[in-house]
């Protein structure tokens, strides 16, 4: 078992868009590529720094997603509104879609392909400076 934390906010895998070129073709594109492929790149950083290695057997992750506080859960001195410490996280990015850039970035690395995954358990919650969470995503595989 392996568990590593990558830092950063953690972005979607988004919905692809078809397009058509000058000559009638159809291709996809995500508009956000750039971004993706920075947030993929610290993922497989922070796996290979953890000493993931390839497995061919069944994999189980576990993904708590460590999501930033919007301004207006704060007071005015700073801290956490006693009405917004236990908020639920119910606003974008859908958990699906981070799962699934998780899942698509540790091919290669952890596994040889995503459907060696058998057990998946995945949660969103608000990063709390005071309990020393930082926006990002806390992986672990076993």
């Amino acid at each position: 078992m392996i568990r590593f934390f990558v830092p950063g906010i953690p972005i979607a895998k988004g919905n692809m868009r078809i397009f058509t070129n000058t000559k009638g073709k159809p291709f996809m594109v995500d508009k956000r590529s750039a971004s993706l492929s920075s947030w993929a790149s610290e993922i497989k950083s922070a796996a290979m720094k953890a000493k993931a290695t390839v497995s061919h057997d069944a994999v189980c992750l576990d993904m708590v997603f460590h999501m930033q506080r919007p301004k207006s859960h704060y007071n005015r001195k700073g801290d956490i509104k006693e009405s917004m410490i236990d908020k639920p996280h119910i606003t974008r990015s859908d958990l699906d879609k981070m799962v699934r850039m998780v899942l698509d970035s540790l091919t290669g690395i952890a596994y040889a392909d995503d459907s060696q995954v058998c057990y998946l358990d995945a949660e969103k919650s608000y990063a709390d400076e005071g309990t020393g969470f930082k926006p990002g995503v806390t992986i672990e595989i076993s």
